[in-house]
């Protein structure tokens, strides 16, 4: 599944005149065919006799009946379903349409069954057409049974629950030698967290269907280059009386910078947002100003920045991803030069810093697999200190590598 989630770009398109989407995802049939392409997206909740399948997330649809497939999973929930036939309580549980009596109503239904939780137990989830939940079990590859639950209102109109299935679950994990009482509360956590321990119990693997909607941890390196150039705005220190020779612009430098960092990538297709963490390593060539006096000032800086960004994806679903990225830093100045140097007076400096520096950049990129390569425009202030100030301005050119599975 992980590798699936990779190669079918994220990907999620509204059709405004049906108000329905198409998400990414497979469709196994009866004869055995995988077949890739978009589904029609019921926002996960799947009753029905029926799927709408698409190999292209603008195509026309072809309808395949559950009778014809076996499998169906769909990768923005990270949900796998498997199309079988069963006995299942149609009797509702809602308050609005809530019976008077106990009497279960079995029917024999195809259904796509929800996987939750795999082992020597394995567990469904199953929402049908009333929004009623149900929960099956299957255990070493047998027969899939639901675990029943009955709520009905009394004569004397007392809501009555029944909880059948603490009973099936007894049953079914007797073998087991650590013994836990069923959970009391009808719902996929508490039944999820039995069957895994079970599973524990017997010595098996615990398998959980992930569909968690927060965001996945993707990290980072980064490595660029970058052309720039300083403007210094201030006096010269450590001399008898000021002087704004240095102030100016000085000369364009070169310079490196390498990183890593996370990018916090949203599971839900229609989120174009990423933000991310990045700590930098950066350092800038000499920048000059040269007198006609023959006096040549220079200044060059290294620094570590801890900063925050957020990029936005203009696409999702194609090959290469284009994206604008704002974002802000803070910087700890390692090391800082500020020299005059001239024929007629010794070297010496003629600025000093904070150690601390502000930046914030903006940029446009584009991503292809695990690649991206980003152009940048960064501004960093190394604030006044002793009547010092500078800025540093850098066009960056950033290559990317993600340590995306």
């Amino acid at each position: 599944m992980k590798k699936l989630f990779f190669a079918i770009p994220l990907f999620f398109i509204v059709n405004f005149t049906l108000g329905q989407s198409m998400v990414p995802g497979y469709i196994v049939t009866t004869k055995g065919d995988t077949l890739k392409g978009f589904i029609l997206d019921r926002n996960n909740k799947w009753s029905g006799n029926s799927v709408s399948f698409s190999s292209s997330a603008t195509g026309s649809t072809e309808t395949y009946q559950l009778g014809n497939i076996t499998t169906m999973y769909l990768q923005p929930y990270n949900a796998m379903y498997h199309a079988r036939v069963v006995e299942i309580d149609k009797k509702p549980i809602d308050m609005n349409r809530i019976e008077h009596d106990a009497q279960r109503r079995i029917v024999t239904d195809t259904v796509l069954l929800e996987l939750i939780a795999r082992g020597k137990i394995t567990l469904y989830n199953y929402l049908d057409e009333n929004a009623k939940r149900h929960f099956f079990v299957q255990k070493d590859g047998g027969k899939i049974e639901e675990l029943p639950y009955v709520r009905y209102m009394s004569n004397t109109g007392r809501l009555t629950e029944m909880n059948f299935y603490q009973g099936v679950l007894q049953g079914l994990t007797s073998d087991c030698t650590v013994k836990s009482n069923p959970p009391t509360a009808y719902e996929a956590k508490s039944l999820t967290r039995y069957v895994n321990k079970y599973n524990e119990c017997m010595g098996g693997t615990v398998e959980v269907n992930d569909k968690k909607q927060g965001p996945k941890v993707v990290p980072f390196v980064m490595a660029g280059i970058a052309f720039g150039h300083a403007k210094y705005d201030g006096n010269e220190i450590n001399t008898l009386s000021p002087s704004s020779a240095s102030n100016g612009t000085y000369s364009s430098t070169n310079g490196l910078l390498a990183g890593i960092g996370v990018d916090l990538v949203s599971r839900r297709e229609s989120n174009r947002f990423t933000p991310g963490i990045q700590l930098v390593f950066q350092q800038t060539g000499e920048s000059r100003r040269v007198l006609s006096a023959g006096t040549t000032y220079a200044l060059s800086f290294t620094t570590v920045h801890l900063g925050a960004s957020v990029k936005y994806y203009f696409t999702n679903g194609k090959t290469v991803n284009p994206y604008v990225k704002l974002g802000f830093s803070g910087a700890y100045v390692m090391k800082s030069k500020a020299i005059r140097m001239s024929a007629s007076t010794p070297q010496r400096d003629f600025a000093e810093y904070n150690a601390i520096a502000f930046g914030y950049a903006g940029g446009v990129g584009a991503s292809w697999k695990n690649l991206s390569l980003e152009g940048r425009y960064q501004e960093v202030t190394f604030p006044q200190n002793h009547n010092a100030k500078t800025n540093f301005t850098s066009y960056d050119l950033i290559l990317y590598w993600s340590f995306a599975k």
